[in-house]
């Protein structure tokens, strides 16, 4: 059995939160303690700012794995996410957002999230991020070269038709 390797570092996030992230493997997992500027009325996190911190893991994995690599002029942009959660976190509770690449095909690339609070999981994502050449405003085709870099785990995903799935417009929708 393979000794998987852990690497802990400390960050100042965008917010002056702190925060830690762990690479094992081809897998992240970033902490971060819910600051009250981030909850609603009743002490629980606003999506946006759970959005916020996806996003947060989604950038530093990709920077840890690729050592930063874009081709000159492209981006990624998160193109659908899909999302299901048990509850909020709450101000002050420890959450957790491992994440991890799935596939990366064409211009996509497949991005897995666990959503964990205190240890315990609370909710998973899928997201399709796209590679987008900013000049001609378009999707590109990523290079073999950073493919080669991106480590994928296929078949751990949580919405393996997250491309074609037809989205409700409305939570009451959602709900049949």
């Amino acid at each position: 059995m393979a000794v998987q390797s852990r690497v802990w570092l400390t960050l100042k996030d965008r917010c002056g939160g702190n925060s830690s992230h762990a690479v094992t493997d081809s897998k992240y997992l970033q902490e971060h303690q819910v600051g009250y500027f981030q909850v609603d009325a009743e002490h629980r996190i606003r999506l946006g700012a759970l959005f916020q911190l996806l996003q947060e893991a989604a950038i530093q994995h990709y920077r840890s794995v690729t050592d930063n690599r874009v081709e000159e002029g492209k981006s990624w942009f998160l193109g659908r996410l899909a999302m299901r959660l048990k509850r909020y976190p709450k101000f002050e509770e420890l959450v957790q957002v491992e994440t991890w690449i799935s596939d990366v095909s064409g211009f996509k690339a497949f991005r897995e999230f666990r959503i964990l609070c205190n240890g315990e999981p609370i909710g998973e994502a899928s997201a399709v991020w796209l590679y987008v050449d900013l000049e001609k405003k378009r999707v590109a085709r990523v290079s073999d070269e950073i493919v080669k870099l991106i480590p994928t785990r296929p078949g751990e995903c949580f919405y393996e038709g997250l491309v074609r799935m037809v989205l409700r417009r409305t939570t009451e929708e959602a709900s049949r």
